[in-house]
């Protein structure tokens, strides 16, 4: 099923079996509400300022304007789009920041690996976000990666340097630039073979993976560099039919650090620590999109939702998920942030939260029922307006629960 084809399902059983749902603005979390509780040193809750971001210690990159490498033009993701208008409201690397010229300024008796770095945009909400595949090598989360065949490149250096004096006067500019359109060249091949050979996607060529590419970002090492290639497959069917591979999201990379309680190995997180640009998705002013965080659904507190035995996690996206009548919150959708049994921890439902408009309990040694019943030191009751949150964000035995209203404001991944 596609994403389009999802999304419609999606919207018509919201529409006429959900209930009305809650337009809550794009924004990000900043000074969210704080509830705190007159109990001497230690408050119930604390105020929460900033964002994911500002975990992930990074600051925001701005964008110029796109210039398309190969001459070829890079397919701009765009949703909701206005009739009257011709941009696209989210960018991703629209500007092309990144390098495509293998060839400038490189030691070719150096050593070399290549390291994929696929993403796709996730669409299936009213915000996008970044998706990037990964394989699993001793029992941690890689991007793919080989080594790098250095002996054409370096016979293409040689035979650019063996010609005759004549020849040698003779030579302008344009010959220099043939040498470095081959190696090039020879870089792209290198990456299409092993993508080719080592990824499951349908319909795939050369010539369309020329398309995704983007560039790379080079990493140096005492033994070797590490070329991280960007490629998109936005709009590629990606075939994962073992639990050796997975899309891992930001958060997941840079926060937790792991997909699924499986290790990210820690250079790609250093990746995007210290490449920014890879880690936002903008907007048409430049301004970066929110970033969701990983949650795994729960039947209860203490249970989370598995798919059926004849169900594939890898291929199997769920319709509709279970509401929880929670007692002080009714009915809202239930997850966990970590999940609370890591037996069969593939088959357990994970999906990406926006979490703006939450309120945020901190105390994780009192259950949610006592910290809202318990009165002040005045004897006053919460007086806490539930109607103004969109998700609670508090702790049960020690475990980060999330009751969310919203069906929009999360997807499965």
């Amino acid at each position: 099923m596609s994403s389009s084809t999802k999304r419609d399902l999606k919207k018509y059983l919201i529409a006429n079996f959900m209930g009305v749902q809650i337009n809550v603005p794009v924004e990000d979390i900043t000074n969210v509400v704080s509830l705190e509780k007159d109990v001497g040193e230690a408050p119930r809750s604390v105020v929460v300022e900033g964002s994911l971001e500002k975990q992930m210690s990074i600051e925001p990159v701005i964008e110029q304007p796109p210039i398309s490498p190969y001459g070829e033009p890079i397919q701009l993701h765009e949703k909701d789009v206005p009739e009257t208008e011709t941009e696209p409201i989210y960018r991703y690397l629209y500007d092309n920041p990144l390098s495509t010229e293998f060839s400038f300024d490189r030691d070719y008796n150096k050593l070399y690996k290549i390291s994929l770095c696929l993403y796709k945009i996730n669409d299936d909400l009213k915000t996008p976000f970044l998706e990037f595949f990964f394989m699993k090598k001793d029992n941690v989360f890689h991007f793919p990666q080989t080594d790098l065949n250095m002996e054409p490149f370096a016979d293409i250096n040689t035979m650019g340097q063996q010609i005759s004096p004549m020849e040698s006067m003779e030579s302008n500019k344009d010959d220099e630039d043939d040498e470095d359109d081959d190696i090039d060249s020879e870089f792209m091949n290198q990456c299409s073979l092993f993508l080719m050979n080592n990824m499951k996607m349908e319909e795939i060529d050369e010539k369309r993976i020329k398309t995704m590419y983007r560039g790379f970002i080079e990493e140096p090492g005492e033994l070797y560099n590490t070329i991280f290639a960007v490629f998109d497959c936005t709009d590629i069917n990606v075939t994962m039919n073992s639990n050796e591979y997975a899309w891992g999201i930001v958060d997941e990379i840079m926060v937790t650090c792991k997909i699924a309680n499986t290790p990210v190995e820690n250079a790609v997180t250093q990746l995007l620590k210290e490449n920014p640009l890879l880690v936002y998705i903008k907007t048409r002013d430049g301004s970066n999109c929110p970033i969701p965080i990983s949650l795994y659904l729960c039947t209860q507190i203490g249970k989370n939702a598995y798919y059926n035995e004849n169900e594939n996690p890898l291929t199997t996206m769920s319709l509709i998920n279970p509401r929880v009548n929670h007692e002080i919150f009714d009915e809202v959708y239930m997850f966990s942030r970590e999940p609370f049994n890591i037996e069969n921890m593939n088959r357990i439902k994970r999906f990406a939260l926006f979490t703006r408009d939450t309120l945020y309990f901190f105390n994780k040694d009192a259950s949610i029922t006592d910290i809202l019943n318990e009165p002040d030191n005045a004897g006053n009751e919460s007086d806490i307006i539930y109607d103004e949150y969109s998700n609670f964000s508090f702790y049960e035995n020690g475990n980060n629960i999330w009751c969310v209203k919203e069906l929009e404001s999360f997807v499965e991944i």
